[in-house]
């Protein structure tokens, strides 16, 4: 299924820290909600058929998304976020 965000998606599938999905830049919080609607085309619809189990960011490389899905399998989904533009950034 192709989306607008399709477009925003530079490369990766994000099932592993090597191929973690890389977006084109953004701000942070625009970053964050472009993950959380990758994992929901993933999974489903957050809190019925998957929930956050943990989230992390590394370093400001990498950030990490442990899902646990309705039938109680987990995922990771790893998301690079060198391109993200922090507020401080000049």
């Amino acid at each position: 299924m192709n989306t607008p965000d399709d477009e925003l998606i530079i490369s990766g599938d994000g099932k592993t820290p090597k191929t973690a999905i890389k977006f084109k830049p953004c701000r942070l919080l625009t970053r964050v909600a472009r993950e959380r609607q990758f994992v929901n085309e993933q999974f489903g619809k957050e809190n019925v058929d998957w929930r956050k189990e943990q989230h992390y960011t590394s370093d400001k490389r990498q950030s990490v998304w442990v899902v646990e899905l309705a039938d109680g399998a987990k995922h990771s989904v790893y998301f690079d976020t060198s391109q993200t533009i922090y507020d401080d950034d000049k």
